[in-house]
């Protein structure tokens, strides 16, 4: 009590006993009890005001304690896959933010976002909202225990915080803060293993990567994705002039072309290791061969392929030719032009001379370029006539024809006089009948009207000055199919009974390839059965005539492989789904699928291009050899069924298709 009052209070006890009992109190002792009650109920409501707010504030964490608690039991009702399902760790392409605030993840590596806050928790007791969020990270922990710390003898465990928060007004910004934790095991047995270690790293394959000697590299870095940062990079076999940098980075010049065989390795921060090998191709730098001495002649047209000269290089390539030249400004023979993107040489010489240098040069996409320099003459065409054989002509009856001689001459002097020699193998008039030859024009043209084997044609030009040559070639005349024609589409156990027909000399003989199963062919050309599986089919009808000429039809047959019976899917094969064209050196990877019976397929494949396998479902490989390829791919599933009145031990498809490599 303040010294003054005390000291009032105690002049007013002397006076009050100095009074007579029934004297009553004075107004001043009125005044100052007043008072004194006043700062009395004053505090009183202070202290019960803060009593109250603190029951609050400990009501409200007891309700955040029970929530945390409960979120922890959630975790531990959870496999620790499925605590890390949809989950991604902090890093450049996922940048976590700062934790709710009282949280503390310091200790934490790899930490994620936390889930979104669920909407509002109440409880019964208390009104107030509450918000859980989850937090998940990995934890190295020793043998002993104790904090998260990266020892070679630790343990990867998966650290949970669950934290809870709710508005009040004691708390700082009026936002209160609990937090719990615990530690999960990703291991059936809980208990630590001093003998345990972290998993490696696992360092990414490379495929295709740059290189071209004396060509800098600077775009290739290795990564690797797991163990406990920091991660160190090293590597063994680079090309020739290349090192690697501790993050991965490779970089220098290399010094020497060929194939060579890499392994990148990468140590994590506890020793663990893990690597990737793969080939790494430098190419040399452009060559380009000399041709030899080239000799074209007036009149006639050229065409010259610079590319296989070329080794060497990063494609695309630019071509060039020196200009001025020798032979003049363009640096080619009057006529002539070079294509710059594709290196072929084209044109009609028109001007005659002796053999002169011409220098082309050839740049990759890397800047470095090579040349080559060769002689080239123009000469003047013969004076005679000269006529080349075109080789074995094929016709066929009903089909317009039309074959120009013109492509078979050189030299002579223009006009020309065009003849056939009459009564030869074909007849009167030389030729098969139905075909003419134009005098003045050296074209034969019609419509042929007689089938038969091969038979010789002779051909003569006489030229301006009288000069002749003449050629000979085979000539035959084939049947025209009139059935089958085009693309077929059927469906399963669909009944065949179909004509083949020719229009040729009669009688035929019919033989044919690649029929869909369950159908066959008499020699009659009578196609008839029924259609027991898919898919597609390139079937062949070929028919011979009475006077020996042989004509062929290939066409595409598709079978849906789909049943009647919907409880019993079939069987249809989806990839490939048709024929395909690409070129030498390509990487191909073709897959193979299947709908309908699921499990135990078992795929084969045949007539593949050299190089080309069918692996794990895939048609893979790099084309190395042009051709036309008749594929055929198969797929078989073990399954016995009954459907349609056939009974079957297992269904299969096939599909075949025709592949050109170019």
């Amino acid at each position: 009590m303040h010294a003054g009052l005390r000291r009032r209070v105690a002049a007013l006890s002397s006076r009050a006993g100095n009074r007579a009992p029934d004297a009553g109190f004075t107004l001043t002792e009125v005044l100052v009890s007043m008072m004194l009650i006043g700062i009395v109920m004053g505090a009183l409501t202070t202290f019960y005001a803060n009593s109250m707010s603190m029951m609050g504030f400990q009501r409200g964490k007891q309700t955040a304690i029970r929530l945390a608690a409960d979120g922890i039991e959630q975790v531990r009702s959870l496999s620790p896959a499925q605590l890390l399902d949809g989950r991604a760790p902090c890093g450049t392409a996922t940048p976590c933010g700062p934790p709710v605030a009282g949280v503390d993840l310091s200790d934490m590596a790899e930490w994620d976002h936390p889930t979104r806050p669920a909407p509002a928790l109440r409880t019964s007791d208390s009104p107030t909202p509450y918000n859980r969020y989850w937090y998940v990270g990995k934890c190295w922990q020793a043998a002993g225990g104790g904090p998260c710390t990266r020892t070679t003898d630790a343990v990867e465990l998966l650290h949970v915080v669950v934290a809870v928060t709710w508005r009040d007004k004691s708390c700082q910004s009026s936002t209160c803060t609990y937090a719990t934790s615990t530690l999960i095991s990703g291991a059936s047995d809980p208990l630590f293993d001093r003998s345990a270690k972290a998993a490696p790293p696992t360092v990414r394959q490379q495929a295709d990567l740059p290189g071209e000697v004396d060509v800098q590299i600077s775009t290739v870095t290795i990564t690797a994705s797991g163990g406990a940062p920091p991660l160190t990079f090293s590597a063994t076999g680079l090309p020739d002039g290349l090192a690697m940098a501790s993050n991965g980075q490779i970089t220098g010049t290399p010094t020497r072309g060929g194939a060579f065989d890499v392994t990148a390795i990468a140590t994590d921060g506890f020793g663990n290791t893990g690597s990737t090998s793969f080939t790494w191709t430098i190419v040399a730098l452009p060559k380009l061969d000399s041709p030899g001495p080239q000799t074209a002649t007036s009149g006639l047209a050229v065409s010259f392929d610079l590319k296989p000269l070329l080794s060497g290089g990063t494609a695309p390539y630019t071509w060039a030719v020196t200009t001025p030249g020798p032979w003049g400004a363009t640096g080619l023979p009057p006529g002539l032009s070079l294509d710059p993107s594709t290196g072929v040489i084209t044109g009609t010489p028109t001007q005659t001379g002796p053999a002169s240098d011409v220098t082309v040069t050839v740049t990759d996409n890397n800047g470095k370029a090579a040349s080559t320099t060769f002689g080239w003459a123009v000469v003047s065409r013969t004076t005679s006539p000269q006529l080349a054989s075109p080789g074995p002509q094929t016709a066929t009856k009903g089909v317009q024809a039309s074959f120009d001689l013109n492509t078979l001459l050189s030299g002579g002097t223009a006009p020309y006089t065009w003849a056939v020699t009459k009564s030869g193998p074909w007849g009167a008039t030389g030729l098969p009948p139905g075909l003419s030859l134009g005098r003045k024009t050296g074209v034969i043209t019609g419509i042929p009207t007689q089938t038969g084997p091969v038979r010789n044609v002779t051909v003569t030009v006489t030229d301006k000055n009288g000069k002749t040559a003449s050629t000979t070639f085979g000539w035959t005349v084939v049947p025209r199919l009139t059935a089958p024609t085009g693309a077929r589409t059927d469906r399963r156990f669909t009944p065949v009974w179909e004509s083949a027909a020719a229009d040729g000399t009669g009688p035929y003989t019919w033989t044919y390839t690649n029929l869909p199963e369950g159908v066959s062919m008499t020699s009659h050309g009578l196609i008839w059965g029924d259609l027991l599986f898919g898919s597609r089919y390139l079937t062949t009808v070929t028919v011979t005539d009475a006077t020996g000429a042989t004509n062929s039809v290939t066409f595409p047959w598709s079978v849906d492989g789909s049943l009647p019976d919907p409880l019993v899917p079939g069987l249809k094969i989806t990839a490939p789904a048709g024929d395909r064209t690409d070129s030498v050196g390509q990487t191909v990877s073709v897959p193979v699928s299947a709908v309908g019976w699921s499990g135990g397929q078992t795929w084969t494949a045949t007539g593949l291009p050299p190089d080309v396998t069918l692996k794990n479902g895939v048609l893979t490989g790099t084309l190395k050899q042009a051709g036309t390829y008749r594929v055929t791919v198969k797929v078989r599933v073990p399954v016995t069924f009954t459907s349609n009145g056939h009974s079957f031990l297992d269904d299969h498809a096939t599909v075949m298709f025709t592949w050109t490599v170019r």
